[in-house]
């Protein structure tokens, strides 16, 4: 049998207005191609914190601070990555490439649940751009040292 412990009134209604609010701010997944991504939008928004608490919208702060995490990281190894002139320029090619292949992957995913919680919808293609991202890092550390 599953016991389920009573919160405050007050603490009932704060949850669900956090999770109101946040549902509004991400607001409906652009059109592919159309606008900022959503890869653009996180990255733009100011730094989440409070990582470690139980409240829903921490969850969901931490989704976006493991994707943001992983964004630095990718930018720090890709300016690692030394080459000459041709070498440096086949990499921009493959990373700008592999950016609209992230965003295009990730939009996708986050279209998979159009119609349901559109706050479910926004945590899957953050979630896609920090495991397609930290699959960028490992290649990328593979593909020099191999």
């Amino acid at each position: 049998m599953l016991f389920h412990r009573r919160m405050p009134r007050g603490t009932v209604t704060a949850v669900a207005l956090a999770g109101v609010l946040f549902a509004l701010a991400a607001g409906p997944a652009p059109a592919v191609g159309q606008g900022r991504g959503l890869a653009e939008r996180i990255l733009s928004d100011p730094a989440p914190n409070l990582c470690d608490s139980e409240v829903r919208a921490d969850h969901d702060d931490c989704v976006v601070k493991r994707f943001r995490n992983a964004d630095e990281e990718l930018n720090q190894r890709y300016r690692a990555l030394g080459g000459d002139g041709r070498n440096r320029e086949f990499l921009l090619r493959a990373q700008r490439a592999w950016l609209a292949y992230r965003d295009a992957t990730c939009a996708w995913e986050q279209d998979v649940t159009r119609g349901g919680d559109a706050r479910a919808a926004r945590l899957r293609g953050v979630k896609c751009l920090a495991d397609v991202t930290y699959a960028r890092i490992d290649y990328l550390t593979q593909a020099r040292n191999p």
